[in-house]
Parts: structure tokens; sequence; C-alpha cells
């Protein structure tokens, strides 16, 4: 196993301070404080400069080196800290913090209890909240890293039992009606885990036979996005259902750091116990090993980050994103990725904190029969049968009748007209009461025929939802109550767009740009098997006819060619002609999949710099980014 410096990569976390941008108090004021690794800066100035923000946190007793960059932000600021120190070297994540750190994640976190929020411009009139019904207003500071919260929902009488299985391993097991004590304890015995559990107000036991409770499981040790928990046992299925659900989505901080002296071992089996040392090396010989502290057991999670990523110019208004595969799929292929670009390199430039909307068209089929009805559900909760010319206002009284849904809004757009293609849409937002929590990601509507409610069937009924653009991902309701108060929270700031790609549109995306094959993460289907490349024949010493199919792609060697199956044997591979790269013979070379994926950004403003970064997503989990600067 070799080192080397130039593996490392500098750790990266974002500062976001917000006030919200609509309500009474739309200014930021006041001051906030960071802390790193236990140490706290003084009252800095909500718009305090890169340059000085640098000097204060270079000031602390444990940082020695950090780069700082500020980006203004919707309605606050936003600053990019880099940490270049070797004290700290490669990921500053904390995976057991202290009692006094308040913020779980990254050894930086933010203290903005002196953040005012004003009424005006000159700063005259500030608070640092104000309350609005059951809802508090107030300015908000905090770091990229969020942790995972998933629920959990037991329904199961007394007397039952079950487990919960995390990563591979399994918890001691849990009573339905074991108290929040024992719930912790349990998911204690998961190693190399923390969590924190919580039951929801009036909640004495884990399970109930009739009304069950949610209780949250925070992930207080892992990164990111993890997998979720399952439930096991011989009681699971048959006297205790058990149902979990990510609620809040866990977030890897800016950019994970990687120590300058690393090495990456592949090929491990999952469930397998490995223990690690480590040697240094010169011309007289090796010195001490060093054992790791802890036993390593993998198991499947997310992937790592994409090994490259770049921009390449399109048009004045489109351009084309290049990446390579991850070096790991974390034991689980990769199905899809996660494509942003913004303005900014923080990829916070947009309020992100909104109430879903989901739109309801329908069409009719001249004449136009107003009465005729189809069934209107939210999810798998009914809201009744509607006529299809149903007035908004109407529609949004039957809606605000279905339990939760009491403050949810509907505008309708078109008139029946041929312009409207006899059809007309409502436009429904799911706002919530001020004194209720925020509805967040809805079910999405669903209209159909039914027996009984089945009249309209002769025209056709679409839902979707609210996107980011034509042909770009949903925008899932969060964090946002009303209209009027409490947009722009720092927590759900956002970037300009966001597209999941599947790993085959990405690989065809690739082929039609041209792209050549990668150099990071070339994953060979053999070694050294490829002997001669005569005309369209390659000669193989390897059969790979089980993994290599007519239409698949792949290069050899070095060579910046990529090749298409059209026949392959166990001795040798047909590929399409029109290939630039010379034959060969008399050769041991590798033979790698293709490892490059891409996708076309449109429609973006022209004369506007734009950055990327690309996520890969498992069955599993959705792992770390990698950016394209």
């Amino acid at each position: 196993m070799n080192a080397d410096f130039s593996d490392g990569v500098n750790d990266v976390e974002v500062i976001s301070v917000s006030a919200p941008s609509v309500g009474g108090f739309p200014y930021l004021d006041g001051t906030f404080q960071l802390m790193f690794d236990n140490q706290v800066t003084d009252e800095l100035p909500f718009d305090i400069s890169a340059v000085k923000l640098q000097q204060v946190l270079q000031a602390l007793c444990t940082i020695d080196a950090v780069l700082v960059t500020r980006e203004l932000g919707p309605n606050g600021y936003t600053w990019l800290v880099t940490f270049a120190q070797v004290m700290y070297a490669g990921n500053q994540f904390t995976q057991y913090a202290s009692l006094l750190q308040n913020q779980i994640g990254h050894r930086l976190s933010v203290l903005g209890n002196n953040l005012l929020v004003c009424s005006d411009i000159a700063r005259t009139n500030c608070e640092r909240y104000t309350v609005n019904g059951g809802e508090t207003i107030s300015p908000t500071a905090v770091t990229g890293s969020v942790p995972e919260v998933q629920t959990l929902l037991c329904t199961a009488g007394a007397g039952h039992m079950f487990q919960l299985n995390y990563m591979g391993y399994v918890t001691t097991p849990i009573s339905s009606t074991a108290t929040l004590a024992q719930v912790t304890a349990a998911l204690a015995s998961l190693p190399y885990v923390k969590t924190t559990v919580g039951f929801s107000i009036g909640q004495v036991s884990v399970c109930d036979a009739a009304t069950p409770l949610p209780v949250t499981v925070q992930f207080n040790s892992e990164m990111g996005d993890v997998p979720l928990l399952t439930a096991s046992g011989a009681d699971v299925g048959v006297t205790v259902t058990i149902a979990i659900a990510e609620t809040t989505k866990g977030r890897f901080h800016h950019r994970i750091g990687k120590a300058p002296r690393s090495y990456l071992i592949s090929g491990l089996t999952p469930s397998v116990a490995y223990n690690v040392r480590v040697a240094a090396y010169n011309n007289v010989g090796y010195g001490t090993f060093q054992p790791a502290l802890s036993t390593y057991i993998p198991v499947p999670k997310g992937p790592m980050a994409p090994a490259s990523v770049q921009v390449v110019p399109q048009t004045a208004t489109s351009f084309g994103v290049v990446w390579e595969e991850p070096v790991s799929y974390g034991g689980s292929n990769v199905a899809s990725y996660v494509v942003e670009w913004d303005n900014t390199r923080t990829f916070r430039s947009r309020c992100g904190d909104n109430a879903e909307v989901q739109y309801l068209s329908v069409q009719g089929v001249p004449p136009l029969v107003g009465t005729q009805q189809f069934q209107l559900a939210i999810g798998t909760t009914i809201v009744g049968c509607v006529s299809w010319g149903i007035t908004a206002a109407n529609l949004q009284t039957l809606i605000r009748g279905v339990a939760g849904y009491g403050a949810v809004t509907v505008v309708q757009h078109g008139d029946d007209s041929a312009a409207w293609d006899y059809g007309h849409m409502y436009e429904v937002t799911f706002y919530a009461h001020l004194t209720a929590a925020p509805l967040g990601d809805v079910p999405t509507m669903v209209a159909s025929l039914v027996a009984g409610c089945n009249s309209f069937a002769t025209g056709t009924l679409t839902v979707t939802t609210k996107t980011f653009g034509p042909g770009l991902d949903e925008i899932q309701g969060v964090g946002r109550q009303t209209s009027t108060d409490n947009e722009c929270n720092a927590l759900y700031l956002r970037p300009v767009g966001r597209k999941t790609t599947s790993d085959s549109s990405a690989k065809s995306a690739a082929l039609a740009l041209n792209v050549l094959p990668g150099t990071n993460s070339l994953k060979p289907f053999c070694a050294s098997c490829a002997q001669t490349l005569t005309g369209t024949t390659v000669a193989v010493t390897t059969d790979m006819s089980a993994s290599l199919f007519v239409g698949d792609v792949f290069s050899i060697g070095q060579t910046k060619c990529v090749y298409t199956v059209q026949a392959i044997t166990a001795s040798s591979i047909t590929v399409a002609p029109g290939q630039l790269c010379p034959s060969f013979s008399g050769q041991a070379l590798p033979v790698y999949r293709y490892a490059m994926r891409a996708y076309v950004v449109q429609d973006v403003e022209a004369g506007t710099p734009f950055y990327v970064r690309v996520a890969a997503q498992n069955a599993l989990a959705t792992g770390p980014p990698n950016y394209s600067y």
C-alpha cells in the first residue's frame, strides 16, 4: 500500500445566516459566534467579511489554517470555510460530539442566539424573534451538515417483541411496551453508531394497539443520507406492524476532506471483520506497524462521491456536465445520480422552504358536462367525489374538510375553452395552520374513477408536482406554513436546479457527447486479457460473455477509444467499426467498463456563471457530492 500527499482533499463547510424574506421583519442584524472543536469566537457581525472571518477563525487555538469566501444569499450571507490545516487533516466530521458541542456533525458549528430581525432597513426596530399565532419568526444560522432523522410507527399490543436492524447489525430485543429509556438502550447496542431517540408528547411506550405515535431516531455519528432502519423478529408482520420512514434526509457537509495519506482498500466481503495496520517505509526498511483503533466490518451503504466532475460548453443557454463513476458503489450498484447547479459555489442561492404545490389537470371532451364526477384522494386519504367542473373555492372547502389539510389553498387556471384543450387546472398549495407544523412532503393527489363516482369517463385526469423546471426534479414541501411568514430559513437554502438522472440515461448522454474513457475509477472486466486487436476483432484470454453483452461499451488499456460490442464469444469480442485507435498484437491489456456519465442542463440564463455538483445514489442511500470546481 502506498500513500501520497496528492490524494489529500481539504474539508469545506458552509455557514449560512438568514432573515425571513417575507413578513414584517425581513432585515437581518445582530451577531453570531462560531465554535470549532469547543473553542468559541467572540461575537461576530452578521455581515462579517471573508477576510475578517478568516482572521477570527485562525485566532482559535484549534485552527491553524483556513480559507474563507463569502457569498450573498437570498436574504443573508453564506461563508465557505476551507480547512487547509494540518492539525486536523482531512474530514472534519465529529463522530462522537462532546457535551459542549451544540450541533451534531462538523467540528465547526454556529451559535445564532444574538441574531436579530428588523422591520426597517435602518435597523431601528429589531427583535430576536416575533410570534405569529403558533409560529416563531426569527433569524436562522446553520452549518451545511444535517443529521438524518427517521420515524418509527409501531402497531402492536402488549407482550410482543421486535428488533431493529442497521447496516448489518441487530439491536437487542425491544418489547412492544418498551419505554423511551429502553428503546434508547436497545439502539445503543448497535456498534459504531450513536443515536438520539424521541417519543411524541404523552407517549409512554414504543407501540400501541390502536393509535401508535411516531418515535424519532436521529443519527448523530453517521454522515449524510443513511439506509433506513428495518425491523425483524418472529412477531413482525404477524402481531407487530412497523412502518419506518425518513423524515429528514441526512446531509453531508459541503466537501468531505481526506487526509493526505490515505489508501482505499477494495474487494472486501460484507459482514466480515477486518483489522488494519500501517507502517512507514524508507530505503532502510519498515518502521513499527500501528494498528487501527477499532475493527472494521464493511456493510453496504451509499456510494462514494463521483471521481471527477466538469462542466463543458454547449450553447448560450445550455451546458453539459460530465463526471466519472464513484470508485466504490458502497456494496450496491449505482442506480442514479443527483445533478445540482447554482450561480454560487455555496449551492444556497435560493430560499428552499416552501409549501408543496400540486397541480390537478382535467380535460373534457365536447360537449362538456360539468357535473360528471371522479374520485379525488391525497395519497390513500379519500377527499370525496368531485365534479370535474367544481369551482376552486368549493374544491378548497372540500379539501380543507380532510383532517390535517385545513389551510390548503386552491387556485384555478383555464376556462375550458379550446385554447385550454377543453379543460382547466387546479393549483393546490398545501399550507398549514400557524398552530400546526408544516405539512412538508405531502402524498401525491390521486384522481381516479371508482364505482359510483366514474361518470367523467371520457376525460383525462393528471396530477403533477411543482418542479425546479420542465423535466427536472419535484420540489417537495419543507418548512413552510403560510404564504406570509418565515420564508428563507437558512436550513433550507437550495440551488437553482436539480435533476435526478438514471445511470443508464447518464451513460447514454456521455456516449452521445463522445466523452472519452475516464482515468480515476476504471473498473476492469479483466486485468490483462486483451491480446490483439485486428480490424474489429479483439482476441481475449478471459471469457467475459457473462458480463459483457451486445450493445455494451468498454475501453482497452490507456487508449481513448470507446468500443461497442457487436458479438462476443469466450475468446473474442467483435466491436463496431469506425474507431480510429490503432490495432495491436502481443499485448496483455486490461478491458475496462465505460465509467463516464453526463447530463445536459438546458434553459439557463446566458452570461451567468454556473457551478455543478453530482452525487451518486444506490438502493440504500445518496452518497456525498463532488464539485465542478
